[in-house]
């Protein structure tokens, strides 16, 4: 059944990633305008089009998957598994070539509101089709939901991810968003589901960076003439989990990157409970890709949490200070093991969507 409105009601079925079992990535204009804060201008600007992940680090990812799917399971949560991907499937549209992905990062192409699940237009050419691995389960949920609930399902156009229709200029750069004009016939719409978060069942927040963000996000929202959405343009590159994640009614976890995240929301959100963790500083392995880069920040992915009910919140064990202040707050935090989510850009939260939760 398809029926979820808030971050935090109790939790009653999820999809939990795969990751790929091969060490090859791909590093086109598209991967590499996504993380480009991360890579730095010097790795932006290199002809180089792919990279390899060190095979020991490869299982480790996939052997912390699993525990997070039985750790859920064992909490009595029905979790579902994306088909795996036994080789790499060759892309090719009029516009781009490219080769597929592995469904790991669940929560970035799928966004599952209310009673409609929204497949949201890509942003990296071989993501293209990596919600054909979701199908089956997505095909499943939306037919065994009640009629009364009215289930939709509605996927994005096609786009072209030409290098001349994405916005490669920096996330942070001025813009007009509110002239249309010039920018209708320029960009793709492009928007990942990972910049929505979900409120209650009729208000979500949506970070908007890019032209094509934009673009994508008028779209999403021509879907749910019922919503307020509250646009925070230019908050973050990307996806609004590794700014912030809301806990329950009221409460608000913040990543200390962006502990004036209240200057930056409507009013309205100015009496909440804003629980920021302290900075923490790791040593990181080296050498665990051949190009040696972060994509995804430590201070993100400690605040990528996925709650599985108003007071219980699961949360990465490496995470010290997150817990401390979830427990000083009278959250349970149910800690697990999820390594190199840096590398693999894509914390607990990412690594999950949510399906079904209580109102």
């Amino acid at each position: 059944m398809i029926n979820t409105s808030t971050q935090y009601g109790k939790l009653k079925k999820v999809i939990v990633g795969n990751e790929l079992n091969f060490n090859k990535r791909l590093f086109d204009i598209t991967m590499k305008n996504f993380y480009k804060e991360n890579l730095g201008q010097q790795l932006y600007d290199s002809p180089i089009t792919e990279y390899s992940i060190n095979y020991k680090i490869l299982q480790e990812r996939i052997e912390d998957l699993d525990t997070l799917s039985s750790t859920l399971i064992n909490l009595g949560i029905d979790v579902s598994r994306p088909t795996k991907v036994d080789k790499m499937h060759r892309i090719e549209t009029p516009y781009f070539k490219s080769e597929g992905s592995s469904a790991s990062n669940v929560r970035d192409l799928t966004f599952i509101y209310n009673n409609t699940i929204i497949e949201t237009p890509v942003f990296i050419r071989n993501r293209y089709f990596e919600n054909l691995q979701l199908y089956s389960i997505l095909n499943k949920n939306f037919f065994e939901t009640p009629e009364r609930f009215n289930p939709k399902w509605i996927k994005s156009p096609n786009n072209f991810l030409t290098e001349s229709r994405i916005d490669l200029d920096n996330w942070d750069s001025p813009r007009n968003f509110e002239n249309l004009n010039p920018i209708i016939d320029t960009y793709d719409m492009a928007i990942d589901a990972a910049q929505f978060i979900k409120i209650n069942d009729k208000e979500c927040f949506v970070n908007i960076s890019t032209y094509n963000h934009y673009l994508g996000f008028l779209w999403v929202k021509s879907n749910f003439p019922n919503i307020t959405f509250y646009p925070l343009y230019q908050l973050i590159d990307n996806h609004l989990d590794g700014a912030f994640n809301i806990l329950s009614d009221g409460v608000f976890l913040v990543n200390p990157a962006y502990r004036n995240l209240k200057e930056k929301l409507p009013k309205k959100f100015k009496n909440w409970k804003y629980l920021i963790p302290k900075e923490t500083i790791r040593k990181y392995p080296t050498n665990v890709t051949d190009i040696d880069k972060l994509f995804a920040s430590e201070r993100g992915m400690d605040i990528n949490v996925l709650s599985i009910s108003p007071k219980q919140v699961i949360v990465s064990k490496d995470a010290t200070e997150t817990i401390k202040i979830l427990e000083k707050n009278n959250f349970e935090a149910i800690p697990i093991q999820l390594r190199h989510s840096e590398i693999f850009a894509g914390g607990i939260h990412c690594s999950t969507l949510d399906i079904e939760r209580d109102s």
